[in-house]
């Protein structure tokens, strides 16, 4: 069974039931709202999300994105700091001013460093390129996952 679905604890969970042996268990699965305008980078962190066990929405730019957070509630937010439009840090800033998400995780990505020494929006950062044991090491942190 894949990581993220062992011992998640917060209740914004999505939650999926399977039936073993005629009793059900109640498997939590977060979804990660992931922004971020190269395609393959969406893909790559919807391939390994999934591969964590975990549900990937995405976005290609940061108003998107905020359309996207209506119709959901994620575990952790995952977003690129240059996107076309509003940038990253833009959007981590509106969507922590928010009353319904400001307690989300943001984990910004970039390749470029990160920005302000740190003082921005994002609870965390991800520097470009990244492997699995790194975004592994991000959802421990934020999905308080053993």
């Amino acid at each position: 069974m894949p990581f993220c679905n062992i011992s998640a604890t917060s209740t914004q969970r999505n939650k999926r039931y399977v039936s073993r042996r005629r009793r059900v268990l109640i498997v939590v699965v977060p979804t990660i709202l992931v922004v971020d305008d190269e395609p393959a980078i969406l893909r790559l962190l919807s391939l390994m999300l999934r591969d964590l066990g975990c549900e990937a929405i995405t976005a290609g730019d940061a108003e998107t994105a905020l359309d996207r957070l209506s119709g959901v509630d994620p575990s952790l937010i995952i977003s690129d700091i240059r996107l076309p439009g509003m940038s990253g840090l833009e959007f981590a800033d509106r969507v922590k001013s928010d009353a319904r998400f400001s307690a989300v995780p943001i984990v910004l990505i970039s390749a470029f460093g990160e920005p302000n020494g740190g003082g921005h929006a994002g609870d965390g950062f991800l520097a470009k390129p990244f492997d699995i044991e790194s975004l592994t090491d991000v959802l421990r942190t934020y999905l308080e996952i053993n």
